[in-house]
């Protein structure tokens, strides 16, 4: 219905202006605007009751919704029965606050059919008029189920005794295509009423719903409003319903259960009278509403020979357990049932008080080294400094596992006081997932605690074995101050090969702009894959360059070392970053060259686009390099590109 509505006012304003200035009306009626100043009612129930198009009609309808009185009536209700009208007449009516109103809408009943019958009993709902539940009663037998419909959906919202009782009468008989109407307005009813407080009454119609034949939305909307009206009786009603097969009412009673607050002793009281089922439904309902009175009971479910009660028990203990059950926990951590295992540590992680993470790291000295990696992980998930100690205890371990959760702590929160342990199980281990971890942690740290980390590091690479020397090599580019960047260009010159290729590639990704110097001198190295690294470290500088002059004359360098088609190709590419003219006075030249003629096209449409949009004066010699792009390349795609670019230079 809303959305017809929005349709037909979007309509009404597109129309409206053909409409209005048609020139066969004799006395055309005042226009009306639905977002113009307030309107005089009087010109507007004129336009209702004269000949205006159904568009200005219906904006007088929604203006008089905000401005009509008691004078409105008439002509509002004079529309419910048209067809196209209907709806907009009604919501004006719904919010009058006028008895005249009521009594036009009711006195509709009578007067119309079909949907504008339906939509007039929906308002007389909506306005909660207690006066038309006895014009709208016989309508639940109407032979048009819609109508049938509409008329329960309002007696719901009505709610008064009559209104009630003649739902009640209606419902044992209704047919099937109206029942679950009748139903629903009953438990509407039953809102209503027991938000005015009167509990009795809507418990009375609430139990009446509670037949086993009823629909099953039914019956759980019935027991919910039992809950809420009989507080009392509602904990036996729970009770029962987790002891019976049906189980959809059992977790709708769990529901409840997490939903109230009363009979926590209670309900833990009765867990173990009840079936399996039921227990794991009352268990959940118990971890859900939090209250800690539960403990006890849960803890002693967790000995049920039933998985899934005890499934349930365990993550009910991770909302209402503590410090205390950490030892009993863990326990189940070991559990040849992965899914008990895994709920465990779920658990475990579900609580977060300070104490439980002092009791689990003491937990981790006496556990099994597949329960210490566990109770590591954990510690680490959760952030906290027992973590660190629990990985300093353990970076020594026998058990390789144990070891790499060890470092996958420090990895995540070490600091440089524990860069030490970290240095001696990098030159330990003959693991490589060990070694990975451990460099990962050294990295961390390294980039966190640098100017700390340098001196332990470069003494420990002294007399590391090749792998160590290596991981620590690579970590220098974390710490990427003057002393590290020294320390890798010593290592260009170490005898061991794998040694000075490594620092090559460290140097080549060095971050900042004092490497520029070696990465020049590396990249006019004979040996080619050298070269390589150190052109396109260097190159990689000068694009990052924020010094327009500077980038410039490091590219000029650096073209100047390019003697390969590839070699040019990285240099070419880094010439299109230049917004400068000096940029494309390179750059066109090289469309001469069949070998490049790509790249520097490429380049320079990259460049003068740049360039044209953010500066005017520049557009010029950008158009002029981008024309000689059109003219000399012959790749579709460039040419393509190139048509782009010169439209943008040209708006």
């Amino acid at each position: 219905m809303k959305r017809y509505m929005f349709c037909s006012v979007a309509l009404a304003c597109c129309l409206l202006p053909v409409w209005a200035g048609a020139q066969d009306q004799p006395q055309p009626e005042k226009k009306v605007r639905a977002d113009g100043p307030q309107q005089d009612e009087a010109q507007l129930i004129a336009v209702l009751q004269g000949s205006a198009a159904w568009a200005e009609k219906e904006l007088a309808c929604r203006a008089l919704r905000r401005v009509g009185t008691a004078q409105s009536v008439p002509a509002l209700a004079a529309l419910l029965g048209d067809e196209k009208l209907s709806h907009h007449a009604r919501y004006a009516l719904e919010v009058m606050p006028f008895p005249e109103a009521g009594q036009a809408l009711r006195a509709a009943v009578a007067t119309t059919s079909g949907l504008q019958k339906v939509g007039v009993v929906t308002t007389l709902g909506a306005r909660h008029d207690a006066e038309a539940a006895p014009v709208i009663g016989p309508l639940l037998q109407d032979s048009n189920p819609d109508i049938a419909r509409a008329a329960a959906g309002a007696l719901g919202r009505i709610a008064t005794p009559e209104a009630v009782n003649a739902l009640t009468g209606a419902y044992a008989g209704a047919p099937e295509a109206t029942k679950m109407a009748v139903a629903e307005g009953l438990l509407a009813a039953g809102d209503r009423l027991s938000g005015e407080g009167k509990d009795k009454q809507a418990a009375a119609i609430y139990e009446g719903l509670l037949a086993p034949e009823a629909p099953e939305s039914v019956r759980l909307g019935a027991f919910r409003g039992l809950a809420h009206t009989q507080p009392r009786q509602s904990m036996e009603r729970v009770l029962e319903a987790m002891k019976g097969d049906d189980a959809k009412l059992r977790n709708f009673a769990a529901q409840l259960v997490a939903e109230t607050t009363e009979g926590t002793r209670r309900y833990a009281g009765a867990l173990g009278k009840l079936p399996p089922a039921g227990q794991v439904a009352l268990l959940r309902g118990l971890a859900n509403r939090k209250d800690t009175a539960a403990h006890h009971a849960v803890v002693k479910t967790l000995d049920s020979s039933e998985t899934d009660v005890k499934l349930a028990a365990i993550h009910a203990l991770g909302a209402l357990g503590g410090s205390v059950d950490v030892a009993t926990l863990t326990a189940l951590l070991g559990a040849e049932d992965q899914a008990v295992a895994g709920a465990a540590r779920a658990a475990l992680a579900a609580m977060k008080t300070p104490e439980v993470n002092s009791a689990v790291f003491a937990a981790v000295s006496g556990a099994a080294p597949a329960v210490r990696v566990q109770l590591i992980g954990l510690l680490t998930d959760r952030m906290t400094p027992e973590a660190v100690a629990a990985g300093l205890q353990n970076i020594g371990d026998a058990d390789l596992n144990v070891r790499i959760a060890s470092l996958e702590a420090l990895a995540q929160l070490g600091t440089a006081k524990e860069v030490e342990v970290v240095l001696a199980s990098l030159k330990q281990t003959q693991d490589a997932k060990e070694r990975s971890t451990a460099t990962r942690a050294l990295g961390s740290i390294s980039a966190h605690h640098g100017e700390e980390v340098l001196p332990l590091l470069l003494a420990s690479m002294q007399d590391a074995n090749l792998e160590a020397r290596l991981a620590m090599l690579r970590t220098l580019v974390q710490i990427r101050n003057p002393k590290a960047l020294e320390a890798v260009v010593a290592a260009l010159s170490d005898p061991e090969k794998q040694i000075s290729d490594e620092a090559a590639r460290v140097l080549s990704n060095w971050p900042t702009a004092d490497a520029a110097p070696y990465l020049l001198q590396l990249a006019q190295n004979e040996d080619a894959t050298r070269k390589d690294l150190g052109l396109r470290g260097y190159v990689r500088l000068a694009r990052e360059s924020g010094d327009v002059n500077q980038k410039i004359e490091m590219l000029n360098t650096a073209m100047g070392l390019a003697k390969e088609p590839k070699e040019k190709f990285v240099v070419l590419a880094a010439w299109g970053t230049v917004q400068d003219k000096r940029g494309l006075d390179v750059l066109v030249p090289f469309l001469d060259d069949p070998a490049v003629v790509n790249e520097a096209a490429a380049a320079i449409l990259q460049a003068a686009n740049d360039m044209g949009r953010e500066n005017a004066e520049l557009r010029p010699p950008a158009l002029e390099a981008v024309k000689a792009v059109l003219a000399k390349s012959t790749n579709e795609a460039i040419l393509d590109r190139a048509n782009v670019v010169m439209g943008n230079l040209s708006k």
